[in-house]
């Protein structure tokens, strides 16, 4: 099912028309009427868009133009597409050692985005969607997350969401969650038994960034069957090791243990 929002598309024609014709600033009429857009609506939405920079009005000419939110969205956009695309190889060379399904994602407010991905070649496998976001609490990937904040921020986050039941394995006891993460820190990767998707197991470890905080997080996903309890000492240090080159690469500075 493809889901819609009226007014937001209506933004984003408005955003892209001012973007065809950035050599120029354009009335509402101007726009309204190219986009066969009602003036009423279309005022309503522009003076929204105004509100938090994303188009900029000339008093003096009464033309709106693309405002300073879309430079600095772009800015981020490109900055975040030139590190993913960076620690890709290494990405693609974790993927090839374990026979997994491999994941980079990051924090996206109380929230964790999956930004980039390699597929494992097995006819039966674990897959993830490149833009697709989950609760910063879920799984291995949201434990690595979590486990780098300050306790207050980890105190306010379990305050306002909890640990939901989502599987029998999961995790719903705030103290087993803390010594969880206090584990994530000493070894350097957190774990996932079927906590967050029955049959799906995940190791994850942080990206450290050049604060030493945790900015990203990379992961391997895979079944039961591919990535069995048994093992997971064994491909968590293999993700570790991904993680370290990753942070090195990107002029982190490496908070967790040597490698």
């Amino acid at each position: 099912m493809a889901y819609s929002v009226p007014a937001v598309e209506t933004a984003i024609k408005l955003l892209n028309y001012l973007k065809a014709n950035a050599h120029s600033q354009k009335s509402l009429a101007e726009v309204c009427d190219a986009l066969g857009i009602p003036r009423s609506s279309g005022f309503n939405i522009m003076k929204t868009l105004e509100k938090h920079g994303f188009v900029k009005f000339d008093n003096d000419s009464k033309r709106y133009s693309l405002g300073w939110a879309m430079v600095e969205l772009g800015t981020k956009a490109s900055e975040q597409m030139n590190y993913v695309e960076v620690v890709r190889p290494y990405l693609r060379t974790l993927g090839r050692e374990t026979s997994l399904t491999c994941v980079l994602a990051q924090r996206a407010g109380d929230q964790l985005l999956i930004l980039d991905k390699v597929e494992s070649s097995n006819d039966i496998r674990v897959t993830a969607t490149v833009g697709q976001l989950y609760p910063l609490a879920a799984g291995a990937l949201g434990k690595v997350l979590m486990a780098y904040l300050s306790s207050k921020d980890i105190e306010s986050y379990l305050a306002r969401y909890g640990l939901p039941s989502v599987t029998q394995n999961a995790i719903t006891d705030i103290d087993v969650f803390l010594l969880e993460l206090a584990e994530v820190r000493r070894v350097g990767f957190a774990k996932s038994l079927e906590e967050y998707v029955r049959g799906v197991n995940v190791v994850a470890s942080p990206i450290f960034d050049a604060s030493g905080g945790v900015s990203l997080t990379v992961a391997a996903l895979g079944l039961v069957s591919a990535l069995p309890a048994e093992q997971i000492e064994e491909f968590g240090s293999k993700v570790l090791s991904t993680a370290q080159r990753m942070t090195n690469t990107l002029g982190g500075a490496w908070q967790g243990p040597a490698v």
